[in-house]
C-alpha cells in the first residue's frame, strides 16, 4: 500500500515556496517532538482529516488534509499558509504533480483559512483543510 500522506509532506518539503518559509520544517501528523524547544517558529504540519476512501476500481483516493501552519505570530502563520496555497492550487492545472509512487491529479481547498493557538502552548496556528485526488500508480 502507497503511503499519500508521506508523499504529500515529502512533494511540500520539496517545494521551493514552502521550503522558503519553513526552511524544510515540514511533517506528517504532528510536529516532530524536537522541535517543541524551538517554538514557536514557522513549521508545516499536515495530516489526515477524513475524505472518501479508495475506489477499488480506479484506484482513485480523495482524502481530506489539514495543513496546519505554525509560527511565531498569526502573519508568519499566514505566510506558511499561503505558500501551501501556492503549492496545493495547482495541482492538476496545468499538470499533475508525481511524488513517489503517488500522482496527484487534483487539489482543492475545504475549509479555512481557521486561526487558533495551541491549547497547552499558545502558539499561533493557522487550518486549512484540502481535498486531494491521488492515484496509487507509478509515475509515467
Amino acid at each position: 500500500m502507497v503511503d499519500i500522506l508521506a508523499a504529500l509532506v515529502a512533494a511540500a518539503a520539496a517545494n521551493a515556496g514552502i521550503a522558503t518559509q519553513v526552511e524544510g520544517r515540514v511533517h506528517g501528523m504532528e510536529l516532530d517532538p524536537s522541535e517543541a524547544a524551538n517554538m514557536p517558529r514557522k513549521n508545516l504540519v499536515i495530516a489526515w482529516a477524513g475524505g472518501l476512501p479508495k475506489n477499488n476500481y480506479s484506484g482513485i483516493t480523495r482524502p481530506r488534509v489539514d495543513a496546519l501552519c505554525y509560527g511565531a505570530t498569526y502573519q508568519e502563520a499566514e505566510a506558511v499558509r499561503r505558500a501551501v496555497t501556492d503549492f496545493l492550487s495547482p495541482i492538476g492545472n496545468p499538470a499533475p504533480l508525481f511524488q513517489s509512487s503517488v500522482k496527484f491529479s487534483c487539489a482543492s481547498q475545504s475549509g479555512g483559512p481557521v486561526p487558533f493557538r495551541d491549547p497547552e502552548k499558545r502558539w499561533p496556528i493557522i487550518a486549512e483543510s484540502w481535498i486531494v485526488t491521488a492515484h496509487e500508480e507509478a509515475a509515467a
